[in-house]
This record gives structure tokens, sequence and C-alpha cells, in this order.
């Protein structure tokens, strides 16, 4: 489905098959959308245009943020982070050192090109400072499944399940617990773009 003004919707043709579950937009004709069997497809213009990744069939991509069109990042089941430009996915996707984790990871956030935390399974946080080089895992003090995490600038907040919502004011480096008042699932998307993770 797309928009240009948030009151109507038109559908387009994904060109895939396979369920998509996370989405990122740069502009309402640059995004980009991931899902199952490590599918990465790419809107360019009005047309979408679909990359199967070497991860095989089983592979779950779930979350997915673009800083620039140049420099994407996506994670999924396993703890599998990859980091691929949109424009040439195919000859750029890279699978990255992961943070030792086999949970799967459900969101992603970047402050910059090298900056990003993503969250998951058990509230499972890793963050990187060098575009993914390396995945540092940080101490949620939570176990809830974390499905949604934002950051701008070193303010970062996750949310999940049982009404869970994790806030940190250090890029990371340490992460409180908050008050939602509820005990739904909570399920956050990114600042300036359209993200999101439904499963």
């Amino acid at each position: 489905m797309t928009t240009t003004n948030l009151t109507s919707w038109s559908t387009m043709t994904s060109n895939t098959t396979e369920p998509l579950t996370g989405i990122t937009c740069l502009s309402t004709t640059s995004c980009v959308a991931v899902g199952e069997a490590g599918t990465i497809d790419v809107l360019n213009g009005t047309t979408w245009t679909v990359t199967s990744t070497t991860l095989g069939s089983s592979a779950f991509l779930a979350g997915v943020t673009c800083v620039t069109a140049n420099v994407c990042y996506t994670v999924g089941k396993q703890g599998v982070t990859l980091g691929f430009d949109s424009t040439n996915v195919s000859g750029t996707v890279t699978e990255q050192a992961g943070g030792g984790t086999t949970q799967t990871m459900e969101s992603i956030s970047c402050t910059s090109a090298s900056t990003c935390e993503t969250v998951g399974g058990a509230g499972t946080i890793l963050g990187t400072t060098n575009g993914g080089q390396t995945w540092l895992p940080q101490t949620s003090g939570s176990t809830a499944t974390l499905e949604g995490v934002s950051c701008s600038g070193s303010d970062c907040v996750a949310v999940g399940t049982t009404g869970t919502i994790l806030g940190s004011t250090n890029g990371g480096a340490s992460w409180t617990a908050q008050t939602s008042g509820v005990t739904v699932t909570l399920e956050g998307e990114g600042p300036k773009r359209w993200t999101g993770e439904e499963r």
C-alpha cells in the first residue's frame, strides 16, 4: 500500500510472494522492505525490485533502517545483522558480525551511518559504533521481547511485550525501565521515517 497524504491509500505490486515484515522509507518513492526467506525489496520510483539474500529459505528479516539510500541495515532471526546499499543490494549485502546472540532481533535504529541500536528477544540489545563491524551486547535489565527501538542523538527508547518501556540517555550504554501503565505489547517506530515490524 502507498500514500502521499496519509488519507487515501492505493495498492502496489511488491513483486514477491514472501511475507514482508519491516519497512523504512526515505521518501514517498524510496523505500526498503524486508521479510521472510531473507527477502529485501526496494522501491525506486514506482517499481519494487526484489533481492533474495544467501541466508536461505528459513531466514527471517524483521527490522530495517536506512540512514541514506547507500547505507542500510537489517536485522532478524538468530541475531543476524546485514548491511547493504539499497541502490545495489545484490552487490553489497554483507552479513555482519553479530553480538553473539541467537535471539531474533526485531527492530533497529541508527543515528548515523556508524552508530545503531538493535533490540529483540529476551531483552536483548546490541549496539554498534563502527557501522556494524562489531555489535556489542548492552544490559537492558529486562527479559521481555523488545519489539521496537528509536534513537535521536544519544537518547533512545525501546518498547516491547507486557508494556515494557526502556530508556537510555547515553547512546545505549545504560538502560532504565520506565512505567507504561499497560500490559499490552508495545511496538515502536523510528523517527523521521516510516518503519514497522509486525508479525
